[in-house]
């Protein structure tokens, strides 16, 4: 699904711009990695950790132009279903749970578009490639960057990518727990049959096994709040505009 981002002015700038905070983040994503073998092998650190901050700088300084882009450029709503948003506590992580397909990026779209997080955004910057699951690693650790400034600030902040396994939702509850943020998460539990044929109608479609893989993990709303949702909205009753 080799699209221009929506949320961004068009333009070189732009262009300019998502390119130098991709390649700024992969940069910091090897020199972390290089940085965790010298502490296994017990080498000085002091060096190597200036560096790394210094990357870390131009990163926070890369996103924060990206973000002014998309501050200049007209608002974007995407086509699908009217889905009212809902009245998110100020400073919460709102979790999208859901395979492929579900409608997660249509309702995140909803939502002012500097609030997003996309591990597809993240894996196209790296590799012009949304489906390549080689460069998840690096995007979510892009991910997981900008996740704690947003928190750090107070800024609510939508994950808008599948997040059916257990241990990526413990991993964003246990940041949303650090920085003292509400945590909230948005079930799609459309019927499979329906989420299949959205897939197969999309770009870049999404193995159908996968699909299915996926619409199995969806966890129960009572599941999410017993590991530590304050909220949970299930699509298939989000009409009701009242937490399941």
């Amino acid at each position: 699904m080799n699209r221009p981002d929506p949320s961004l002015a068009p333009g070189p700038e732009s262009e300019e711009a998502l390119s130098t905070l991709a390649e700024t983040a992969i940069e910091l994503a090897d020199k972390s990695r290089t940085f965790a073998a010298g502490l296994i092998r017990r080498e000085g650190v002091a060096g190597p950790a200036d560096h790394l901050r210094g990357i870390a700088g131009r990163l926070a300084a890369h996103a924060a132009r990206v973000d002014r882009l998309r501050g200049q450029a007209p608002s974007h709503r995407s086509e699908g279903p009217e889905m009212n948003p809902l009245d998110l506590p100020a400073g919460a992580v709102c979790v999208m749970v859901g395979p492929p397909g579900s409608g997660k990026s249509t309702f995140a779209a909803r939502y002012p578009d500097t609030w997003r997080v996309s591990l597809d955004l993240y894996r196209r910057l790296a590799t012009d490639s949304e489906t390549g699951q080689a460069s998840t690693p690096v995007a979510v650790e892009i991910q997981n960057l900008l996740l704690d400034a947003r928190l750090a600030r107070g800024l609510t902040t939508i994950v808008d990518s599948t997040n059916v396994h257990v241990h990526v939702r413990n991993g964003l509850l246990a940041r949303a727990r650090y920085w003292q943020r509400p945590a909230i998460a948005v079930l799609f539990d459309l019927p499979l049959a329906t989420v299949e044929a959205r897939n197969a109608g999309r770009d870049g479609a999404v193995p159908v096994h996968i699909v299915r893989e996926h619409h199995q993990l969806l966890p129960t709303p009572a599941r999410l709040y017993d590991e530590g949702f304050t909220g949970v909205y299930r699509i298939s009753e989000l009409a009701a505009g009242a937490p399941h």
